[in-house]
């Protein structure tokens, strides 16, 4: 059984981060697409081969979404480094984080 690890940068309009997508939320960023699937898609040329399993990676580029990471930072040989892995994720709902944004305004 295949399953996600991948990892991704996301972007907003202050900065740019390396994070880990793992097969939950990577099922959900690739629209329901199992890694079994996506296995049998690439290594199948009559089912598109590599040029259709590299076009669902495509598809989620420069979309938006809502994230909630998981940040820790981890020593490893004297070196310390910051890890961010995704949690969960839903599609942006522009009127919902916009009422969000009004209330936190309203609330100062």
């Amino acid at each position: 059984m295949y399953r996600y690890i991948f990892p991704a940068t996301i972007t907003d309009g202050t900065s740019t981060t390396w994070v880990s997508f793992f097969d939950d939320q990577a099922n959900i960023l690739l629209e329901g697409m199992g890694a079994d699937e996506l296995q049998s898609i690439y290594s199948d040329p009559d089912k598109g081969g590599q040029e259709a399993y590299e076009g669902f990676f495509a598809k989620a580029q420069y979309t938006e979404w809502v994230f909630t990471c998981k940040v820790k930072q981890e020593t490893h040989q004297e070196e310390t480094r910051i890890k961010t892995s995704i949690q969960s994720l839903h599609p942006m709902d522009y009127a919902k984080e916009g009422r969000s944004l009004l209330t936190a305004i309203l609330a100062m």
